[in-house]
């Protein structure tokens, strides 16, 4: 029906129910984990179209319960370079083949592995201040175009957010407001670019079941696992396939 077999399609549940097993556990981190994954088995122009509308989707909920708890002023600073670099990346997903984008987010998930391996963290900046002002349209610029080419806009801005908001109900409220405000701008600008076509949405349905049920499982075994612990083996699974897709 979308063009693949059913144990590609079987597997490609696995993926997605695993991916969401992170966002349950974690808060975010699906496509992160699940995308490299799915570009070893799924051409990445059906892939980041599909996760954009797993977002869109979750986005909706997640906004509606947390706007009040957003920050604005850095909403917008984000959006600023943002708008940008997500015609960026949506540009390089129509201009470049499979295998190119591959290796690219190769090299971007192993070293998000690597940092994640490693521990460390930067120093806390004021999120008002002058530093934490300029940071803000840069990291949006890095998240749209990974996120246009990849679904996997997380790292820059997650990485900048838990610095300058130390507030966990700000941090979480506004990193779904820039996450949704990102896919509404991915979807007019996949739908212009002839993206969003039957296959997307067909794969999309089919591979909802099993988002649902990661989270939920996700959700349920949060409780029971070491934080770190956790965090170590989801690096250590990405830093895997990184390498996977640079061969």
């Amino acid at each position: 029906m979308v063009g693949v077999g059913l144990s590609t399609l079987l597997v490609a549940g696995v993926i997605v129910f695993a991916g969401h097993v992170v966002k349950g556990v974690s808060g975010f981190g699906s496509a992160l984990f699940a995308v490299p994954l799915l570009l070893l088995i799924l051409d990445v122009r059906i892939v980041t179209p599909t996760f954009l509308l797993f977002d869109l989707t979750s986005g909706i909920l997640l906004v509606a319960s947390n706007w009040r708890s957003i920050d604005r002023r850095l909403l917008l600073l984000l959006l600023s370079g943002m708008i940008v670099g997500t015609g960026m990346g949506t540009w390089a997903l129509l201009s470049f083949g499979h295998e190119t984008l591959k290796r690219v987010l190769g090299v971007l998930v192993t070293g998000w592995a690597v940092v994640m391996l490693l521990g460390r963290e930067p120093e806390t900046i004021a999120p008002h201040g002058g530093m934490g002002a300029a940071l803000a349209p840069l990291s949006g610029l890095l998240g749209g175009a990974l996120g246009a080419m990849f679904s996997v806009n997380g790292p820059p801005i997650i990485i900048y957010l838990s610095q300058v908001l130390k507030d966990k109900q700000a941090f979480r409220a506004t990193l779904c407001g820039i996450f949704f405000a990102d896919a509404c701008y991915k979807l007019v600008l996949f739908s212009l670019g002839g993206l969003l076509d039957r296959r997307v949405f067909t794969l999309a349905a089919l591979l909802a079941p099993f988002l649902v049920a990661g989270v939920i499982a996700g959700s349920y075994v949060q409780r029971f696992l070491d934080q770190t612990v956790f965090r170590r083996v989801v690096a250590a699974m990405l830093a895997v396939t990184g390498l996977l897709l640079l061969v």
